[in-house]
């Protein structure tokens, strides 16, 4: 669950450094802002039972730098899934080694099944951003 806090606080540091180093932002400049209140949560209009590790939202650049409380498919920019893969710890305890490859695929499967719920709510959305953030115990 660390790197959900990692994730977040990583775009919204580059958020607030972009707003600083960017004195006149371009017409139409927005910022990404990510969920703000941990991870594992079911978007306010999914009308499905899973639930997003992170996601990114479009905001005003004049918006203040701040994670996303209650975001919806309807306003999301981006999924992002997060995988652990585990290795045996050096004392010798049994954790389960998962194949990199399989967890990979799974993290796609799922962004898959979220990007389908953003073309649901965004109907004239060309494309989609999936992002998978993987970890090694």
């Amino acid at each position: 669950k660390h790197l959900y806090s990692a994730f977040r606080d990583l775009v919204l540091f580059v958020m607030r450094c972009l707003k600083g180093i960017v004195l006149e932002p371009p017409e139409g400049c927005c910022l990404l802002l990510p969920y703000s209140e941990g991870s594992d949560f079911k978007p306010v209009d999914s009308n499905e039972s899973d639930k997003l590790d992170q996601v990114l939202i479009v905001g005003a650049w004049d918006s203040s730098v701040a994670g996303v409380a209650q975001p919806k498919y309807a306003d999301t920019f981006a999924v992002v899934e997060v995988k652990r893969v585990e290795k045996v710890s050096f004392d010798g305890s049994s954790r389960a080694i998962r194949d990199g490859g399989a967890v990979l695929l799974n993290a796609r499967q799922q962004l898959v099944r979220y990007n389908r719920q953003i073309y649901e709510h965004q109907h004239n959305r060309m494309f989609t951003w999936g992002l998978t953030v993987c970890d090694t115990l």
